[in-house]
């Protein structure tokens, strides 16, 4: 009984219900920057266009949840966060497999490090950046939809 009521409050407190809204969130602030990385212009990565992946992972978390503007906020901090955690858990993968595949050799400390560095240096601004999304998707979802299909505000 207790394992039960442990695992529904770490899910509760640490990626939100329903679980469904970060994972969305997070799933679109992943797949707008690989695409931006693979498809946009060669100068990207030294500008804001790569920084509004926070604010297009709460945009959709907000949107999807759609209950009030606080905890879309929530939504979008989460979408945010856990976006850069995760491109950061993919840049490292990809760097060991690029360094190794390079030199033969495993660099076990650097690719960590800039994996580290990217959560360090990232997670504000896509959490500060999904903060805004999700406020503004729980009110563009409240001003589109129709008042019978939105849940209640509580």
């Amino acid at each position: 009984m207790g394992g039960h009521y442990t695992r529904h409050r770490f899910v509760s407190q640490f990626v939100g219900r329903p679980w469904w809204i970060t994972a969305v969130g997070t799933a679109s602030v992943v797949a707008y920057v690989l695409v931006v990385y693979f498809f946009g212009p060669a100068l990207a990565w030294g500008n804001n266009i790569v920084l509004l992946g926070g604010f297009v992972g709460g945009l959709v978390a907000g949107f999807g949840l759609g209950t009030n503007s606080y905890d879309g906020m929530v939504a979008g901090l989460r979408a945010g966060a856990y976006g850069v955690v995760v491109l950061a858990l993919l840049a490292v993968v990809a760097l060991f497999v690029l360094w190794y595949s390079a030199s033969r050799q495993l660099f076990l400390y650097w690719a960590p490090f800039y994996g580290a560095v990217s959560v360090v240096a990232l997670v504000p601004v896509y959490g500060f950046s999904g903060v805004v999304g999700g406020a503004l998707g729980v009110v563009v979802r409240r001003w589109v939809v129709p008042d019978h299909l939105n849940p209640d505000a509580y």
